[in-house]
């Protein structure tokens, strides 16, 4: 499900949030694109932040990207408000079965 166009950084992001995604549900295959877009802001946003105390630290680029970021964090659900609205699913007795089940067979 993973993008072949993502970079090396937007893949570690999507490493890191796509299971956190998956289990409350938000990203599903229609949300590729934008989820892909996320990963990519993340990954500039995480790469703007490292230069801070360098010559090369663009203040601009990192409160830009920060400022992209917040709606796909909110359709995602990965912010504390937009979370209160998900309600995720509990899975039945098929989907998860008791460690004991089968165990008298």
């Amino acid at each position: 499900m993973k993008p072949a166009e993502l970079s090396a950084a937007g893949e570690q992001v999507w490493d890191e949030l796509a299971p956190i995604c998956l289990h409350m549900g938000t990203l599903t295959p229609a949300d590729i694109r934008p989820f892909t877009t996320l990963c990519e802001l993340q990954a500039t946003f995480t790469a703007a932040a490292r230069g801070k105390g360098s010559a090369a630290f663009d203040a601009r680029l990192e409160r830009d990207t920060a400022n992209a970021l917040r709606p796909y964090y909110s359709e995602f659900g990965l912010t504390p408000v937009s979370r209160a609205r998900i309600s995720v699913p509990k899975k039945t007795a098929e989907e998860s079965p008791s460690k004991w089940a089968g165990a008298l067979k």
